[in-house]
């Protein structure tokens, strides 16, 4: 399974992400994360790719993930 974000393109318009979120976990997908214009799920691609063609109002993209850079080195001063 993969992430896939779902974000809306304008908040005023369309389907709500409820609706969205609703319609996944009918199609076999978990809902990570929702808020008002985003939501988070776990699925196959084939399921977000469903979905993405029944929500036009949406914008869908995979899950990208980044790592943070290492701390920097904390040198003792001199005295």
């Amino acid at each position: 399974m993969s992430r896939f974000v779902f974000r809306k393109k304008c908040a005023d318009s369309g389907r709500s992400v409820a609706d969205l979120a609703q319609q996944a976990t009918r199609d076999g997908a978990t809902v990570l994360s929702q808020t008002a214009t985003l939501l988070l799920l776990d699925c196959s691609a084939a399921v977000g790719q469903a979905l993405s063609g029944s929500a036009p109002d949406f914008v869908f993209s995979a899950e990208v993930r980044h790592e943070l850079p290492p701390p920097p080195r904390v040198r003792p001063g001199r005295k």
